[in-house]
């Protein structure tokens, strides 16, 4: 019976100390975003007022950025709550640093200077003039070393306690991308203030090109282009260039990135690769951007198929443009070379 109560009482010990043990973060999390809001002021203190409430602060606070600490746990339902209370979450990451090993070498940094400095200390009484001198430099730069470890610990702890948002409040950039050519001139193409400001007017008479029209949109005429926009201007566009040098979806969809970014576009996500009903593949990926005092999503998608190159473009202030997604992505899935 004895040996029975020992027994539960270890594995209750056990059970707690695992419990306290999983309870303990030595992690640093930190959040990336780019949020859409109507009323940036309204947002920021938003943002600032659930901070608050969770026990955290704001280390910068403008209509344009928001950087925030909050408890570790919260981290979870930071996401959910900056969906619900943002208009549109353009881009999300996050990330999270092992602190372990910093705060040990900080902890074991600060114990052996402080066990020198001790030692220093009990020399000073004894030693001659020029040996108390010696002692009083290494004492103060031991104190320093220490101050500056103690100040590291410090910072660390509270990384591991507190997880880190920076959050953006609309578009980073409210320029437009610069003109930086590519070496591949289709890519030079690709410019989302032609696009946008290009002339969509005109009856259909039809198109040669093989896919669903976006529900919602109207079919403008052209001869050598499948042009379409809505009521609200959303514009969405088909058209051929040369697949020079000839090269595959892998190749053309990275350089096409590295392009735009390289010029100033910033993506919403990766892009992904969408199968179409004939078995083709597109590779689409939008990018934010500002002009004047709106907000704009561009899609870029393209086929590499033989000697051409398919590209898709669709463009439109961000609100009317979500609206249309679905019907857009749907074209594209319909779509045969």
């Amino acid at each position: 019976m004895r040996h029975l109560s020992e027994t539960i009482l270890v594995l209750l010990m056990f059970l707690i100390s695992s419990q306290l043990f999983a309870e303990e973060n030595y992690l640093y999390i930190s959040v990336n975003s780019t949020v859409m809001a109507s009323d940036p002021d309204d947002m920021a203190r938003t943002l600032s007022d659930w901070t608050e409430n969770q026990g955290g602060y704001f280390t910068h606070l403008s209509t344009d950025m928001v950087i925030l600490r909050f408890p570790w746990k919260k981290a979870g339902e930071f996401r959910s709550f900056l969906g619900e209370s943002s208009d549109d979450v353009f881009s999300y990451s996050s990330s999270s640093t092992d602190l372990r090993e910093s705060i040990l070498s900080y902890k074991s940094g600060i114990e052996a200077r402080t066990e020198i400095l001790q030692k220093n200390m009990e020399l000073v009484e004894d030693a001659d003039f020029s040996g108390t001198l010696y002692l009083e430099q290494e004492i103060l730069r031991l104190m320093s070393e220490i101050e500056q470890l103690k100040g590291g610990l410090r910072k660390a702890e509270n990384d591991r306690l507190m997880a880190q948002a920076n959050i953006q409040i609309n578009f980073q950039s409210h320029s437009l991308p610069q003109n930086i050519p590519s070496s591949f001139g289709w890519i030079n193409t690709l410019n989302f203030s032609h696009f946008i400001e290009g002339g969509f007017y005109g009856k259909a008479r039809g198109s040669s090109y093989d896919l669903e029209y976006p529900s919602g949109f109207a079919l403008v005429d052209n001869r050598t282009y499948f042009r379409a926009i809505s009521p609200e201007g959303i514009r969405f566009q088909i058209r051929t260039e040369k697949n020079y040098p000839r090269k595959d979806l892998n190749f053309w969809s990275s350089a096409l990135v590295n392009h735009m970014e390289e010029t100033g576009y910033q993506k919403k996500n990766d892009g992904e690769i969408i199968e179409t009903n004939s078995g083709s593949e597109i590779f689409a990926i939008e990018w934010g951007l500002s002009m004047g005092s709106r907000d704009y999503l561009y899609m870029t998608a393209i086929i590499p198929w033989r000697n051409k190159i398919y590209i898709f473009e669709a463009a439109g202030e961000i609100n009317a443009y979500n609206e249309y997604g679905d019907s857009m992505t749907t074209a594209l899935k319909s779509f045969s070379p």
